[in-house]
């Protein structure tokens, strides 16, 4: 279980490897992390770790990624929130790519993503971005949701709780 939270951490780093090179973590996020009263570690990359006790089951947590580095499109700067919700050997079967897809369209923010790793296993992840100026409510309320909806596929589909 430790070695797939490991690799899971990993995974998680190279999604975000483009912008993630040892950067100063973002005085903002901590800012309204603290105010949101959510416990966080800053990695080695800068971006900051959120380990979410799921209210649905306080014996399951989710472990969520708050990216420092932003990214401005059009005057907007966005800023990522990403967690594994699993690592398989090879992409999911159709049926499972199907539901992932449906729920790309019946969530309103955020989707479903897949990157294949260095080892060749696949990680299952999902991602929102969001404008980095949100308020901490908004911020808690993502991380929450972000944990949510992939702990939740994470039981559905693997049947552990081990990101």
């Amino acid at each position: 279980m430790k070695a797939r939270k490991i690799a899971a951490l990993a995974v998680l780093f190279t999604l975000c490897a483009g912008a993630a090179f040892a950067q100063a973590p973002d005085a903002r996020v901590k800012k309204l992390l603290d105010t949101a009263k959510l416990y966080y570690e800053v990695n080695d990359y800068g971006n900051y770790r959120v380990l979410i006790t799921l209210e649905s089951d306080p014996e399951r947590t989710q472990l969520v990624l708050v990216m420092s580095v932003t990214e401005d499109y059009f005057g907007t700067e966005i800023r990522e929130i990403v967690s594994v919700a699993g690592i398989l050997p090879d992409y999911p079967d159709e049926y499972t790519m199907y539901n992932l897809m449906e729920e790309n369209w019946t969530n309103k923010i955020g989707a479903w993503s897949m990157v294949q790793t260095d080892e060749g296993d696949v990680a299952v992840y999902y991602t929102v971005k969001v404008p980095a100026n949100l308020s901490p409510k908004d911020l808690n309320n993502l991380i929450n949701f972000v944990a949510k909806v992939c702990d939740k596929w994470e039981e559905e589909y693997l049947g552990g709780d081990d990101y």
